[in-house]
């Protein structure tokens, strides 16, 4: 997996696929797994099994939020403050910290210091 300030994508041995953030439809946590869903019937599924932590699902986590909710802010989807994938102003940064190893997918600062990019190593 793949996640990017831009998309969300996989690789496995039959293709690859990428999605804008705009495309996904919200973030679903539940029982160890993150489920982004960019249709009724597809969604990237990430495995709590697949992190080596916790600390740095929760990560992914934060860092997947934070792209719906950018996304949608500025498509004006919804407002940032009945959103429920908004996160306030000073949870911003906790949500994108500098190189953080989250089970093989690192997140890394791009050139842009306001942006990061989780990349699988």
């Amino acid at each position: 997996m793949t996640l990017t300030d831009e998309t969300v994508g996989g690789e496995s041995s039959v293709g690859d696929t990428k999605a804008p953030w705009a495309t996904v439809k919200r973030i679903i946590r539940e029982k160890g797994y993150l489920f982004l869903p960019i249709s009724k019937r597809e969604a990237f599924i990430l495995p709590r099994r697949g992190f080596a932590s916790d600390t740095q699902f929760d990560a992914a986590w934060q860092f997947a939020t934070a792209r719906v909710s950018r996304t949608r802010q500025a498509h004006s989807l919804s407002s940032p403050a009945n959103s429920p994938l908004a996160i306030p102003s000073e949870s911003r940064a906790a949500a994108q910290p500098d190189n953080v190893d989250v089970g093989g997918i690192v997140m890394r600062p791009t050139a842009n210091a306001s942006n990061r990019s989780l990349t699988k190593s």
